[in-house]
């Protein structure tokens, strides 16, 4: 019998007879060797039992583990899904739940031919508002402002925050520009009664409209809320209510995408510099890996950085040979430094256009394969609301980046709407989250924060955070689990020969030390 602690014992529930005890002095020599061998047989048979049951339990244990990491990520999957479409300030739908919208919108008003509107709504003085009364002002107010707004809308419609103090909605099933017009000077009624504030607090606000018509205007979701916000800007410029896009606006001044001719131009001309920011182990302080950036000497509108001409461009073969350029210049100045560095990581930022066509994999890979830097030293920074549902070419292109040896940093983490099982498959080093949120004490920002911590842990990847312009930040970040950190705390962003100069001194200082 095998008692619960593991042990084997051979008991009798009665007491041997006395008989019995007699007969045992009789045995014969080959008799006690039979009984050994088979006592022994007995033993190795119940230690073969034991250390089975011992497997199976472990793998019971496992599978319970595995269950419970499971759910956990089921859980935390669950609640960014929940984050990623609402605001959590008014409750309304946010960027991400209002492109997806739209878009399915008009996949089926291409089917049904189906009419709507556009709008974008940006609040007036809501700057001076914040200013002077303080945050808290300012999310009552939005409050408030987003239920007069829904009171408005029909139950068909769509009414979003998109951030800070701008809204946008759909208003569909309009077969007519006069119901449109009536719903839209509804939207601007109702912000002519203060806001009251606490019973004594009285807050004004204004707000300017500008609608884009579907079809008329455009087929495209993207061009649909970028021309609604050309209108909107125009009807702030002239202070009137609301204004209707008008193709004839639109010029090479006035429209933010920058034409391709100027970046080739740009490229030709050799006015990219480069620009290189160090980012930070916390636990160490020293360099974990070098961020590379082109800035772009524009003629006219001076310093730009990527973010304003390059990440959000609509054309592929100029920012593909921006972003070659970029591997190039980077990978050179990498291997010129390694005598400065404590590693050889490069992380460079991929803009979505590059990801939604194929072959991106060959066109990247031919720029480093010239011995300058292996590709598994060098992290691509993706933002996550590329990874848009159905977006199997950018997937594709990630899965085939990843088998050559690329890894991936993610920013913006919590605002894409995809399994979170693609993500799992890939190499993530770091999500990379704004630094502001880990510092935050709202209650939403904690739970996004919590969630995101759980996350990562359960995909076992670092959390970086960005744009850290204090030291006296840095420790709280540490106490937050953060593991690197980027900003002009350390450093600022340099061109080449800037850095250069920073590394040297760098490295001279933690050798005197």
């Amino acid at each position: 019998k095998r008692a619960e602690n593991g042990s084997v014992s051979v008991v009798r529930k009665e007491p041997h007879p006395t008989h019995f005890l007699d007969n045992m002095h009789n045995l014969t020599v080959d008799n006690v060797r039979f009984l050994t061998i088979l006592a022994n047989i007995a033993t190795e048979a119940l230690q073969v039992i034991v250390q089975r049951e011992v497997i199976q339990e472990q793998n019971r244990t496992l599978e319970k583990r595995v269950k419970k990491r499971t759910q956990d990520l089921e859980e935390a999957n669950n609640q960014l899904q929940f984050l990623a479409l609402h605001d959590p300030l008014t409750g309304l739908p946010n960027r991400t739940l209002f492109h997806d919208r739209l878009s399915h919108l008009i996949e089926s008003s291409n089917r049904k031919t189906t009419q709507f509107y556009v709008l974008n709504i940006d609040l007036t003085k809501f700057k001076e508002i914040n200013d002077h009364y303080g945050h808290d002002v300012g999310d009552i107010v939005l409050k408030e402002v987003s239920k007069r707004f829904s009171s408005v809308l029909r139950k068909h419609d769509t009414l979003a925050r998109m951030g800070g103090d701008e809204f946008s909605a759909i208003l569909v099933q309009e077969q007519s520009i006069n119901f449109a017009i009536i719903i839209i000077k509804r939207l601007i009624e109702t912000l002519k009664a203060p806001i009251t504030i606490d019973q004594q607090l009285q807050i004004e606000t204004h707000a300017n409209i500008g609608i884009a018509f579907y079809p008329l205007h455009s087929t495209s979701h993207t061009e649909l809320i970028k021309f609604s916000d050309i209108a909107m800007y125009q009807a702030k410029k002239r202070n009137t209510d609301y204004r209707f896009f008008d193709p004839r606006s639109i010029n090479q001044g006035s429209d933010p995408l920058i034409i391709r001719s100027d970046l080739e131009s740009a490229i030709e001309n050799r006015t990219l510099d480069l620009y290189i920011e160090p980012i930070f182990s916390f636990s160490s302080g020293e360099i974990h890996a070098l961020e590379a950036h082109l800035y772009w000497e524009h003629p006219e509108q001076g310093l730009l950085s990527p973010n304003a001409y390059l990440y959000n461009a609509q054309h592929y073969e100029p920012v593909l040979k921006v972003i070659q350029l970029l591997l190039k210049r980077s990978t050179e100045c990498v291997n010129d430094w390694s005598h400065l560095l404590p590693t050889k990581n490069l992380t460079v930022h991929l803009p979505k256009i590059l990801l939604t066509r194929p072959n991106i994999v060959n066109q990247l890979s031919a720029h480093i394969e010239q011995g300058l830097l292996q590709s598994r030293a060098i992290t691509l920074s993706i933002d996550e609301p590329y990874l848009e549902r159905n977006s199997e070419v950018i997937f594709k292109n990630l899965y085939e980046l990843n088998a050559c040896g690329f890894q991936f940093s993610i920013k913006q983490i919590g605002s894409g709407l995809y399994p979170l099982s693609k993500l799992a498959n890939l190499s993530i080093t770091d999500f990379q989250i704004n630094h502001t949120l880990f510092l935050s004490e709202k209650p939403d920002d904690i739970i996004f924060i919590s969630t995101i911590k759980k996350l990562a842990k359960a995909l076992n990847v670092r959390v970086s955070v960005k744009d850290v312009k204090h030291p006296a930040d840095a420790q709280p970040l540490i106490e937050q689990g953060c593991d690197y950190g980027q900003g002009a705390y350390r450093c600022k962003p340099l061109n080449r020969s800037d850095m250069l100069s920073w590394l040297e001194k760098h490295v001279n200082n933690h050798s005197d030390h």
